[in-house]
């Protein structure tokens, strides 16, 4: 090669190098990022499952079979239901065909769609075998189950990760359970109420009915009243009432609450409010919708009815 040549040469790679890194650059810059990648394949998925609000739905479409009943975890949270699809459960490993549909059941006998779940065999990908990975995760081993797994949670969030396999807004909870979760909540809010002066320095200052008796179902007690939160709103955490029982010292004890909408705010004739998955009653005397609650003394009749036998205003 002569002198001549090999310049010319140096002086043409000199000019083409810049122009082969834009290029590259463009390439990398215009392609799509992981998250990016991994956020389409989610809304995929969602597509599939778009159609599926319902286990009923979901065993039309193919996924009929119940594993595993409802799963949760006692710190960590819930799975729910794993609802399955028996012919995908064949080591396939795509995005676009879930092994499992996971179901969240409510206190009301239904159930949601939460996420999907993705199974391999360990008898058809041995467990000492590198992992499948679907959305740039790898799947994980569960021994007891005998399978690789990642759960996705496309239709609730999942304050742990997406593929996290326990989900703290997923629960398992019973409508028993969730009675007492928001019982043991109106108990907070009414923790440091233990006479007549706290309860009127925290707003419940105005006694409505004096001590109130039946003379065969038990007692009420004193109403005492925080007028402000009587104006409709539905809160457990927002009780109207504090029932107060009086005792032969003159002091008072805190044996429960009570919720009341007027009439005039929500008319006799309309649907009642609900609240601890109760609905609340006429009160035609007071024109009132009324919900007692004994948080604090217990009831033989049952924690949500009117009269009290162990309350007296003797």
């Amino acid at each position: 090669m002569t002198t001549k040549l090999f310049f010319k040469l140096v002086v043409l790679l000199l000019f083409l190098s810049p122009l082969i890194f834009i290029s590259c650059s463009n390439d990398d810059d215009g392609g799509p990022s992981q998250e990016q990648m991994i956020e389409q394949m989610l809304n995929e998925v969602r597509q599939v499952t778009a159609g599926i609000s319902t286990v009923e739905d979901a065993a039309a479409a193919g996924w009929d079979t119940d594993l595993s009943g409802c799963v949760e975890h006692p710190v960590e949270g819930g799975m729910g239901h794993h609802f399955a699809r028996m012919e995908y459960i064949d080591g396939r490993v795509n995005h676009l065909e879930p092994q499992i549909l996971l179901f969240e059941p409510h206190p009301d006998g239904s159930f949601e769609l939460v996420g999907v779940e993705y199974i391999v065999p360990f008898a058809i990908l041995a467990a000492d075998a590198d992992p499948p990975e679907l959305f740039f995760h790898k799947f994980h081993q569960n021994p007891q189950q005998g399978i690789w797994a990642l759960h996705v949670w496309t239709e609730k969030e999942n304050p742990s990760g997406t593929f996290f396999d326990w989900n703290p807004n997923v629960s398992c909870n019973t409508e028993e359970e969730l009675i007492e979760i928001l019982l043991n909540e109106v108990r907070q809010i009414t923790a440091g109420i233990n006479n007549l002066e706290d309860a009127a320095a925290a707003g419940w200052d105005t006694d409505l009915s004096g001590c109130v008796e039946h003379p065969t179902e038990g007692g009420m007690g004193h109403h005492i009243a925080r007028m402000e939160y009587i104006d409709g709103r539905v809160n457990h955490l927002e009780p109207q009432i504090l029932l107060f029982e009086p005792h032969e010292d003159g002091s008072f004890e805190l044996v429960g609450v009570e919720y009341i909408v007027p009439f005039a705010i929500l008319p006799a004739d309309e649907d009642p409010p609900v609240l601890f998955f109760h609905e609340f009653h006429h009160n035609h005397h007071q024109e009132i919708w009324a919900l007692h609650v004994w948080t604090e003394k217990e009831n033989p009749s049952g924690t949500f009815y009117d009269w009290n036998p162990n309350v007296s205003c003797n």
